[in-house]
Parts: C-alpha cells; sequence; structure tokens
C-alpha cells in the first residue's frame, strides 16, 4: 500500500505540499505546526489524502467516514467542515467544488 502514497515522508505518514497527515493517529501538521482539527475534519482529511489527487464526490466521502445510513444528514455537516479547512488551508489544497472533492499541494510559482 505505500509504494502507492506519493509524498510518504515517515511511516503512517502523508504529505502534501506542506500538510502532513498521520494515518494512525488524529495528527495533522500544515507548514511544521500541529494543525487542530474536528474529529470529523481529521477524517476528511485523512479520506482524501489517500484519494489524492482523484476528485471524490461527497456521498463518497461521508459513505467510507460514517456508518451507512447518515449520508443525508451529514452532507452539510461536510460541506462546512471544507468549507473551514478551504479558509484555514488556502483555497489551493482544496478548491472549489464541481467535481468533488481533492486534496493536492498548491503549484510552485
Amino acid at each position: 500500500m505505500s509504494e502507492n502514497i506519493p509524498g510518504r515522508d515517515a511511516p503512517h505518514t502523508v504529505r502534501i505540499g506542506e500538510l502532513s497527515v498521520h494515518l494512525l493517529e488524529p495528527v495533522v501538521h500544515f507548514r511544521g505546526t500541529r494543525f487542530k482539527t474536528t474529529p470529523f475534519e481529521y477524517e476528511v482529511l485523512r479520506y482524501l489524502v489517500l484519494r489524492s489527487p482523484t476528485p471524490v464526490y461527497a456521498k463518497k466521502v461521508i459513505e467510507h467516514i460514517t456508518v451507512p445510513g447518515e449520508v443525508p444528514h451529514l452532507a452539510p455537516v461536510l460541506s462546512l467542515a471544507v468549507s473551514r479547512m478551504r479558509k484555514r488551508l488556502g483555497i489551493a489544497y482544496l478548491p472549489p467544488r464541481g467535481r468533488g472533492y481533492v486534496l493536492r499541494a498548491p503549484a510552485v510559482d
């Protein structure tokens, strides 16, 4: 599995640009400092970092991180969580919706 994940800098950690997500513990770092997340935000980031750079529809994100049947109830929660993270990470990491959610590093100038 680890061979398919780009940006792996330590065991169980995946890096995308300046964002680093630990896969076994709810630990996220951004620009070298601890990035505080709610448990839901962490699960969203973890799922997206494992799927990067492929866009994932909201329904798939929710289905993966919750129990079946909660999809309609959590769609607004996902939207709000992603909106909050866009503001904190910058829009380059979580581009605007359209074809789903995707986590990617900003382009280097």
